[in-house]
């Protein structure tokens, strides 16, 4: 039981943390850190009065934290959600957060299609690719991917060549524990722990209704079938995909029809507010209104702060407008970050962040400048 105020228990969690990691080590200061938040998140209605009380008694704790609930938790929100002290927060006021905060030079977030893989071959196809990731790995640099992809997909695509190139090298797993992996336009990530192995987690709230889900099922088994499939690895949201060895210009007529079928079929479940859909060249993708590559990124970043790391600088690469919004995002969370653009055309327009473009085609820009940037010649 933790019978503490808000501002209290975050003081007790740091300087627990602070005891555990100077005698068992980070791995066991992380595990009782976690521990102790969960506990005291079951807790908040049983100490919710003596924080009521709290708060009534101190007003200046109502002035430093503009807009707190003097009334009392809800249950179903966090602190920091009804403008109470988080942990973080507190950890920073308390001046802990510099002691347990690893600060690292530099963090990437990477889009997939056409960036890592070859937009063709829906593969890697450069072993130097590879071996580039593998460096930054092992120098402890995050690695975020962020993508609409099912993490199936990527995880066959990406992570299980990476794994295999890692394991050519004689290297160890335990550098993939660097990786964050956000899918479906953060609907769904996975983590990797010290030995490897990838740990798959899912945003329920964004998930598209299932009945829904169904009448695309059908939808697409009835009239389009001939030129798509229902990609049945996504968990939060729809993707219609163009069938293998489909003429790419008659799908995209194809895919116009389906558009309009799919944006009535919405209006018809009084959906219009909550669901996307969003053409790509070789899918529709119906989601969640709040994915997207910004969600994929406040994932990671959400990542990078559960694990105490601050990195300097953020080197975003993608190839299309929507993989610009991630540096926008980073831009906005106060992050430095720079947006390597790999794709066809870049649009002009101002941005309060730099912007670099090598000269090459698709993934061999994301090769040319990663040996740009190489750490080791």
């Amino acid at each position: 039981k933790c019978p503490l105020p808000p501002t209290h228990a975050a003081a007790f969690v740091a300087a627990g943390y602070n005891m555990v990691l100077e005698n068992q080590g980070v791995e066991q200061a992380e595990q009782w850190r976690t521990g102790m938040e969960q506990e005291i998140q079951r807790n908040w209605t049983e100490i919710d009065e003596i924080v009521k009380n709290y708060y009534l008694e101190h007003p200046e704790a109502l002035e430093r934290n503009a807009g707190a609930n003097p009334n009392g938790y809800d249950a179903d929100f966090l602190p920091e959600d009804q403008g109470l002290p988080s942990l973080n927060s507190e950890l920073v006021r308390l001046h802990l957060e510099s002691d347990i905060e690893k600060s690292i030079e530099e963090a990437f977030l990477f889009d997939i299609d056409g960036v890592i893989t070859d937009p063709d071959e829906k593969r890697i196809t450069q072993v130097e690719l590879l071996d580039s990731i593998i460096r930054r790995l092992e120098l402890g640099y995050p690695i975020g991917f962020n993508t609409g992809r099912a993490i199936n997909w990527v995880s066959e695509r990406v992570i299980n060549p990476l794994r295999q190139r890692i394991l050519e090298r004689k290297k160890s797993l335990k550098m993939l524990s660097n990786i964050f992996l956000s899918g479906e336009y953060g609907g769904t990530w996975m983590e990797f722990d010290k030995k490897g192995n990838g740990y798959v987690y899912m945003n329920q709230n964004i998930s598209i209704p299932l009945q829904f889900q169904e009448e695309i099922r059908r939808m697409i088994a009835n009239k389009y079938l001939y030129a798509m499939f229902y990609d049945e690895d996504k968990k939060t949201m729809v993707s219609a995909e163009m069938n293998p060895g489909f003429n790419l210009e008659e799908f995209k007529e194809v895919q116009k029809e389906f558009y309009e079928d799919v944006k009535a079929l919405i209006a018809a479940n009084g959906l219009t507010n909550q669901i996307r859909v969003d053409n790509t060249t070789i899918a529709t993708d119906i989601e969640d209104a709040t994915a997207g590559k910004r969600l994929g990124t406040k994932k990671f970043l959400e990542w990078l702060r559960k694990k105490r790391i601050k990195p300097e600088l953020f080197r975003v690469f993608g190839d299309s407008a929507a993989d610009e919004e991630m540096a926008e995002e980073l831009d906005i969370n106060g992050r430095n970050a720079e947006y390597w653009f790999v794709g066809k055309e870049l649009g002009k327009k101002e941005r309060r962040f730099r912007v670099l473009t090598p000269q090459k085609n698709f993934s061999q820009l994301t090769c040319q400048a990663l040996r740009e940037l190489d750490p080791v010649a």
